[in-house]
C-alpha cells in the first residue's frame, strides 16, 4: 500500500508539472477564481517558498536521504505505526522525491499553484509535492498529539 501511494502521488505530481511546463511556460497565469486561485509557472531554485537558492546538489542529496530514510523508517517501524502514520510518512517521502526529480531534470522545481486569499495575502507558488509534505507533516503532528500510549 505504501508503494502504491508513492507511485500514484508521484505520478500526479509529475503529470501536473509536465502539463504546467507544456502549457504555462512563457505564458500568462491562468485565473481559475479571481483573487483566490490561479496557475502560474514558476521555476523555484530554492526550497520552502524559494528560500536558500543555489544549493541544487545539496537539496538533491537531502531529498534522496529523506526519501530513503523515510522508507527505511516505515519498514523498520511498520508494526509500531498506525496505517495513517505510514500513509503520512509515505506522502512526505513522495513529496521529497517529486521535487528531487525536478531538481535533477531541470535544476529547479516547477511550482504552479498560486493562491491569493481574496487578494489579502499573496501566498508563494507551490505544487503537489509541497502539498503532500506540508499537509502530511501537519497531520503527523495532530496524530502524535492524539495518539494513545499503550
Amino acid at each position: 500500500m505504501i508503494y502504491a501511494i508513492i507511485i500514484v502521488g508521484l505520478a500526479l505530481d509529475q503529470l501536473t508539472k509536465y502539463i504546467t511546463v507544456a502549457n504555462l511556460k512563457g505564458a500568462d497565469s491562468v485565473v481559475l477564481i479571481k483573487n483566490w486561485l490561479e496557475f502560474t509557472y514558476v521555476e523555484n531554485t530554492g526550497v520552502a517558498f524559494g528560500s536558500f537558492r543555489g544549493y541544487k546538489y545539496f537539496f538533491i542529496f537531502i531529498s534522496l536521504v529523506a526519501f530513503f530514510g523515510i522508507l527505511f523508517y516505515i519498514y523498520k517501524n511498520k508494526d509500531k505505526m498506525s496505517k495513517i502514520e505510514q500513509i503520512l510518512f509515505a506522502l512526505i517521502a513522495c513529496g521529497a522525491l517529486g521535487n528531487c526529480i525536478d531538481r535533477i531534470r531541470f535544476s529547479f522545481v516547477v511550482d504552479f499553484i498560486h493562491t491569493r486569499f481574496g487578494g489579502l495575502y499573496d501566498f508563494p507558488v507551490f505544487n503537489f509535492a509541497d502539498i503532500y509534505i506540508c499537509v502530511a507533516c501537519f497531520l503527523l503532528i495532530v496524530v502524535s498529539f492524539t495518539k494513545k500510549e499503550n
